[in-house]
């Protein structure tokens, strides 16, 4: 801030990424202790600062089903962080979806669903749908923020934001992405 610089939302990758992530492992809704000792300090101090905070998360299972407000045959316990769970195959949305729970309530701002290239068309805009509804439930007089590496038709009315992929970091690079993200959806 003291710098000025143009930014409003800091990301944290997942361990799956980074032996530093915000997780202890790839698909867990638990924070790392050893690298964020207070997390809800952590996300007071950056919303003090005006930033919104955005998780990297990977769905596990190749297939995803429903809405938040389906009933789910399993659902997780309360506080249940997706750690050693079995996740099938395919899931239903109202399974998954509790998982990030303890999370937002804390005040994490939005997420970055990675992966996904396997999920089917229908299970890519459901979990879009789950990212846009799910933090509805939670803050329904806020947009919610999802950063997605992939979409299907119909997904912009879920308010999401396309990623492109992991792509070179320079300015010409991100200057072509601008008119993609701008007619994405629409």
């Amino acid at each position: 801030r003291e710098k000025r610089l143009p930014c409003d939302t800091l990301i944290y990758l997942g361990t799956g990424f980074t032996p530093s992530g915000w997780n202890t492992l790839n698909g867990e809704f638990r924070w790392n202790r050893a690298v964020f000792p207070d997390p809800e300090a952590m996300l007071d101090r950056l919303h003090g600062m005006n930033y919104h905070v955005v998780l990297h998360a990977v769905l596990e299972g190749r297939r995803l089903t429903g809405t938040v407000d389906d009933p789910c045959p399993d659902p997780p316990a309360p506080g249940e962080t997706g750690s050693g769970r079995d996740w099938p195959e395919e899931q239903k949305v109202s399974c998954y979806w509790p998982v990030h729970r303890e999370i937002v309530e804390q005040g994490v701002d939005g997420w970055w669903p990675d992966q996904g290239d396997g999920l089917d068309a229908e299970s890519r805009l459901a979990r879009i749908r789950m990212y846009y509804e799910g933090m509805q439930l939670y803050r329904p007089d806020e947009r919610p923020f999802a950063l997605h590496r992939n979409g299907y038709a119909g997904m912009a009315r879920y308010a999401p934001f396309l990623w492109s992929g992991d792509v070179y970091s320079t300015w010409e690079t991100l200057q072509t992405h601008v008119s993609v993200a701008i007619n994405t959806g629409r």
